[in-house]
């Protein structure tokens, strides 16, 4: 702080918010995209993408999901080699 200059604290914590958005911005544009999306495919398979009080139905939405994932990695290893049907 300069001598003889009144201090300014609207300007001082005006430039800190910004300067922790400009942060936080920039940290959020520089995440890997490829872990975002295995974080949102591992909420996906987890039953995490839509909450339920019912634990059947959560593992009922796992297991077919689960199955669903297996059987497209089995189509498309028989369509790239022809090894399964």
């Amino acid at each position: 702080m300069e001598v003889g200059r009144p201090s300014k604290p609207d300007d001082d914590n005006g430039a800190a918010r910004d300067a922790r958005e400009i942060l936080s911005r920039a940290n959020r544009d520089s995440a890997d995209l490829f872990s975002t999306h295995l974080e949102k495919a591992a909420s996906h398979f987890s039953g995490d993408s839509e909450p339920s009080a019912d634990k059947v139905e959560l593992w009922a939405r796992r297991t077919g999901r689960v199955l669903g994932l297996i059987l497209l990695v089995m189509l498309a290893v028989n369509l790239a080699t022809g090894w399964f049907f």
